[in-house]
């Protein structure tokens, strides 16, 4: 019960009541109805069926999951709902029956298995749909009333759409356009049905136009892009009646402009600035190693006379100093 899956439900449509004196008609000649059949019943009791049943068309993903509900009149009280299968082999039997409230597997060993169970009061929910779930499922519901309504849902379980992806070819180029052809793959053997888009809101390609045509049941586009156009994607749409997949491919990438506002325009700019960089790097690289070798390569005295020459300190100057003798009679004075 707790399990989460995408269940396709495609509810009946509400019928429609008659009202004023019609409902009254109508009451009318269901009590005179059930009293003829009260009559003539040796029970005393009697089933009405209620007029035109429910049918409905339900498809499923192998892998999913998928819904069987029933809706309660208004003015009716439920007794009973009984669900039963018939597959391909034409073998019927009952799947489940719902009474009280309470959901009972008259054979909980079937190939459904613990696939069933009970999505809410009038819902049975089909689990890990498989292929051999495709048949019809016939629902008997009983109204405390004695009346009772048939629904039939007709299952059909498709496998998922694979992943498809685009190959492009460039047929040739002119200075108004490009010829291109995109060819949408789709791997397996399933039954899938192509078709291809334009522009962001997925507008359909019709097949015979001037500027596009299909072949290969549908898998290659043929077209004609004018440069500058305001609507660059295609999109290839695979589906079957239970799934869907979708690829986009920008012709922009394919077949790109001149001008305007490119995706790769900015790329290009910011390369050439790159490169522009990296030349005059290299040259002034260049330079620089030519000088280094040029002065390498020069005599020792012609490289010492390049650099600057320093000025001579001041020469110092000498003087002689005589020394004096002392005067004569110098002795006798101590």
């Amino acid at each position: 019960m707790n399990d989460q899956c995408l269940c396709v439900l495609k509810r009946s449509p509400p019928r429609s009541r008659q009202k004023g004196a019609a409902n009254g008609c109508k009451r009318s000649l269901e009590l005179f109805l059930l009293t003829l059949s009260l009559l003539s019943s040796p029970s005393g009791t009697a089933n009405i069926k209620v007029q035109n049943p429910h049918k409905e068309k339900l498809n499923g993903i192998l892998g999913g999951c998928v819904l069987l509900p029933v809706s309660i009149p208004p003015l009716e009280t439920l007794k009973t709902i009984e669900w039963d299968f018939q597959g391909g082999n034409g073998f019927k039997f009952q799947l489940a029956e719902l009474r009280d409230g309470k959901l009972e597997r008259p054979n909980p060993e079937d190939r459904f298995g613990p696939r069933l169970e009970k999505a809410n009061e009038t819902t049975l929910r089909i689990k890990d749909l498989e292929m051999d779930d495709s048949g019809i499922y016939s629902i008997k519901v009983r109204f405390i009333s004695t009346q009772y309504e048939d629904y039939t849902f007709h299952l059909s379980v498709y496998e998922p759409v694979p992943e498809p992806k685009i190959l492009s070819q460039v047929v040739s180029k002119s200075p108004d356009g490009c010829n291109v052809t995109l060819q949408c793959q789709v791997p397996g053997k399933g039954e899938f049905n192509i078709s291809w888009k334009g522009g962001d809101a997925f507008r359909d390609l019709e097949d015979g136009s001037k500027s596009y045509h299909l072949s290969g049941n549908g898998n290659s586009l043929h077209l004609f892009w004018k440069l500058n156009s305001s609507e660059p994607n295609i999109t290839c749409l695979v589906t079957n009646p239970a799934d869907q997949k979708s690829i986009s491919s920008n012709l922009l990438h394919i077949c790109p402009t001149k001008g305007g506002n490119q995706p790769g325009l900015h790329w290009s700019w910011s390369w050439t600035f790159l490169i522009i960089l990296f030349v005059i790097l290299l040259l002034l690289a260049g330079f620089g190693l030519k000088t280094w070798k040029k002065r390498r390569k020069m005599p020792p005295n012609r490289a010492t006379s390049m650099m600057p020459r320093e000025e001579p300190l001041p020469e110092l100057q000498y003087s002689e100093v005589a020394k004096r003798s002392p005067p004569e009679g110098d002795d006798d004075q101590v």
